[in-house]
Protein backbone atom coordinates (compact mmCIF):
# COMPACT_ATOMS: atom_id res chain seq x y z
CA UNK A 1 0.00 0.00 0.00
CA UNK A 2 2.66 2.75 1.07
CA UNK A 3 4.73 1.58 -2.24
CA UNK A 4 1.90 2.87 -4.57
CA UNK A 5 0.90 6.01 -2.53
CA UNK A 6 1.13 9.14 -4.09
CA UNK A 7 2.11 12.41 -3.21
CA UNK A 8 -0.91 15.24 -3.46
CA UNK A 9 1.64 18.37 -4.68
CA UNK A 10 -1.10 20.40 -3.52
CA UNK A 11 -0.97 23.10 -0.99
CA UNK A 12 -2.43 22.93 2.66
CA UNK A 13 -5.13 25.11 3.94
CA UNK A 14 -3.44 27.57 5.73
CA UNK A 15 -4.77 30.87 7.65
CA UNK A 16 -3.95 34.11 6.07
CA UNK A 17 -4.15 35.73 9.43
CA UNK A 18 -2.06 34.59 11.57
CA UNK A 19 1.48 35.72 10.31
CA UNK A 20 0.68 34.73 6.75
CA UNK A 21 2.22 31.50 7.22
CA UNK A 22 1.06 30.03 3.41
CA UNK A 23 2.98 26.99 2.75
CA UNK A 24 4.21 26.82 5.75
CA UNK A 25 3.26 22.73 6.31
CA UNK A 26 2.74 22.36 2.48
CA UNK A 27 4.23 18.62 1.33
CA UNK A 28 7.96 18.61 -0.21
CA UNK A 29 7.76 16.56 -3.37
CA UNK A 30 10.50 13.88 -2.36
CA UNK A 31 10.45 11.37 -5.14
CA UNK A 32 12.85 8.73 -4.31
CA UNK A 33 15.33 10.64 -1.93
CA UNK A 34 13.02 11.45 0.95
CA UNK A 35 9.89 9.14 -0.20
CA UNK A 36 8.35 9.56 2.68
CA UNK A 37 6.99 13.71 4.10
CA UNK A 38 7.28 14.43 7.42
CA UNK A 39 3.66 15.58 7.18
CA UNK A 40 1.95 14.01 4.65
CA UNK A 41 3.67 10.67 5.03
CA UNK A 42 3.89 8.11 1.75
CA UNK A 43 0.93 10.21 0.72
CA UNK A 44 -2.59 9.23 -1.02
CA UNK A 45 -3.25 5.68 -0.73
CA UNK A 46 -3.98 4.46 -4.22
CA UNK A 47 -5.65 0.99 -3.59
CA UNK A 48 -5.97 -0.18 -7.12
CA UNK A 49 -2.13 0.14 -8.17
CA UNK A 50 -1.50 -1.71 -4.91
CA UNK A 51 -3.95 -4.62 -6.40
CA UNK A 52 -2.55 -4.11 -9.87
CA UNK A 53 1.25 -5.00 -8.28
CA UNK A 54 -0.18 -8.14 -7.03
CA UNK A 55 -2.60 -9.68 -9.63
CA UNK A 56 -1.03 -7.93 -12.97
CA UNK A 57 2.01 -9.70 -14.54
CA UNK A 58 4.31 -7.61 -16.43
CA UNK A 59 5.42 -9.07 -19.68
CA UNK A 60 8.40 -8.20 -21.80
CA UNK A 61 6.01 -6.94 -24.73
CA UNK A 62 5.32 -3.86 -22.30
CA UNK A 63 2.01 -2.60 -20.50
CA UNK A 64 0.46 1.12 -20.61
CA UNK A 65 -1.88 3.15 -19.11
CA UNK A 66 -3.39 6.54 -18.78
CA UNK A 67 -3.34 9.07 -16.03
CA UNK A 68 -5.76 11.83 -16.11
CA UNK A 69 -5.45 15.59 -14.02
CA UNK A 70 -9.16 15.02 -12.06
CA UNK A 71 -9.07 14.60 -8.31
CA UNK A 72 -10.91 11.45 -8.95
CA UNK A 73 -8.25 10.62 -11.86
CA UNK A 74 -6.00 7.40 -11.55
CA UNK A 75 -2.31 8.44 -9.85
CA UNK A 76 -0.78 5.44 -9.87
CA UNK A 77 -0.10 1.65 -11.60
CA UNK A 78 1.49 -1.13 -10.44
CA UNK A 79 2.53 -4.54 -11.34
CA UNK A 80 4.69 -7.59 -10.38
CA UNK A 81 7.71 -8.85 -12.21
CA UNK A 82 9.62 -11.94 -11.78
CA UNK A 83 13.52 -11.15 -12.17
CA UNK A 84 16.59 -13.83 -12.46
CA UNK A 85 19.54 -13.13 -10.06
CA UNK A 86 22.09 -11.88 -11.33
CA UNK A 87 20.66 -10.78 -14.44
CA UNK A 88 20.99 -7.32 -15.62
CA UNK A 89 17.52 -5.38 -16.69
CA UNK A 90 16.70 -2.00 -18.53
CA UNK A 91 13.22 -0.87 -17.46
CA UNK A 92 11.96 2.26 -19.89
CA UNK A 93 8.57 4.69 -19.16
CA UNK A 94 7.81 6.60 -22.29
CA UNK A 95 5.56 9.59 -20.93
CA UNK A 96 3.48 11.77 -22.70
CA UNK A 97 4.57 15.19 -23.73
CA UNK A 98 3.77 17.79 -21.21
CA UNK A 99 3.17 15.25 -18.27
CA UNK A 100 5.54 14.42 -15.73
CA UNK A 101 5.97 10.41 -14.56
CA UNK A 102 7.68 8.60 -12.09
CA UNK A 103 9.09 4.43 -12.21
CA UNK A 104 9.85 2.81 -9.12
CA UNK A 105 11.15 -0.70 -8.72
CA UNK A 106 10.52 -1.94 -4.97
CA UNK A 107 11.53 -4.93 -3.01
CA UNK A 108 8.44 -6.85 -2.47
CA UNK A 109 9.38 -7.32 0.95
CA UNK A 110 9.08 -4.34 3.55
CA UNK A 111 12.10 -3.52 5.41
CA UNK A 112 12.04 -4.41 9.27
CA UNK A 113 9.46 -1.30 10.28
CA UNK A 114 7.07 -2.15 7.20
CA UNK A 115 8.35 0.57 4.52
CA UNK A 116 8.93 0.23 0.92
CA UNK A 117 12.26 -0.77 0.02
CA UNK A 118 12.94 1.38 -3.46
CA UNK A 119 15.32 -0.74 -5.44
CA UNK A 120 15.77 1.53 -8.50
CA UNK A 121 13.74 4.65 -9.67
CA UNK A 122 13.66 7.09 -12.95
CA UNK A 123 12.43 10.32 -11.38
CA UNK A 124 13.29 12.89 -13.82
CA UNK A 125 11.74 15.93 -13.31
CA UNK A 126 11.53 16.71 -17.13
CA UNK A 127 8.19 16.52 -18.75
CA UNK A 128 7.55 13.90 -21.61
CA UNK A 129 10.64 11.70 -23.24
CA UNK A 130 11.74 8.64 -21.23
CA UNK A 131 12.43 7.71 -18.04
CA UNK A 132 14.81 4.77 -17.44
CA UNK A 133 16.78 2.63 -15.21
CA UNK A 134 18.86 -0.64 -15.16
CA UNK A 135 18.55 -3.10 -12.27
CA UNK A 136 20.31 -6.08 -11.47
CA UNK A 137 19.16 -8.21 -8.61
CA UNK A 138 21.87 -9.58 -6.55
CA UNK A 139 22.66 -13.08 -6.90
CA UNK A 140 23.88 -14.66 -3.29
CA UNK A 141 24.53 -18.59 -2.28
CA UNK A 142 21.73 -18.43 0.55
CA UNK A 143 19.38 -18.02 -1.71
CA UNK A 144 16.63 -21.25 -2.00
CA UNK A 145 15.56 -19.83 -5.73
CA UNK A 146 17.16 -18.21 -8.67
CA UNK A 147 14.64 -15.46 -8.99
CA UNK A 148 12.29 -13.19 -7.15
CA UNK A 149 8.84 -10.86 -7.34
CA UNK A 150 9.43 -7.28 -7.37
CA UNK A 151 6.55 -4.18 -8.00
CA UNK A 152 6.88 -2.01 -10.77
CA UNK A 153 5.04 1.38 -10.05
CA UNK A 154 4.48 4.16 -11.96
CA UNK A 155 3.09 7.53 -10.28
CA UNK A 156 1.92 10.73 -11.96
CA UNK A 157 3.32 14.13 -10.79
CA UNK A 158 1.73 16.53 -13.36
CA UNK A 159 0.29 16.38 -16.19
CA UNK A 160 -1.64 13.78 -17.93
CA UNK A 161 -2.09 10.92 -20.99
CA UNK A 162 -1.31 7.27 -21.63
CA UNK A 163 1.99 5.82 -20.97
CA UNK A 164 4.17 2.64 -22.01
CA UNK A 165 6.15 0.55 -19.56
CA UNK A 166 8.90 -1.61 -20.92
CA UNK A 167 12.14 -3.97 -20.66
CA UNK A 168 14.46 -4.01 -23.19
CA UNK A 169 17.27 -6.49 -22.66
CA UNK A 170 20.28 -4.93 -20.64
Amino acid sequence: MCATATESNQDREYDPAINNNHGFNNPTLGRALTPKDPAEGYGMINVDAAIQCLRRVFNSGGTGDTFGNGGFDKRASGCNVVLTNGIGYAFELDVPAGADFDLYLYSATPDPLGNPVILAASTSPTLGGTESFSYTPPAGPLDPLPYKTYYLVVKRVSGSGTFILRYPPN
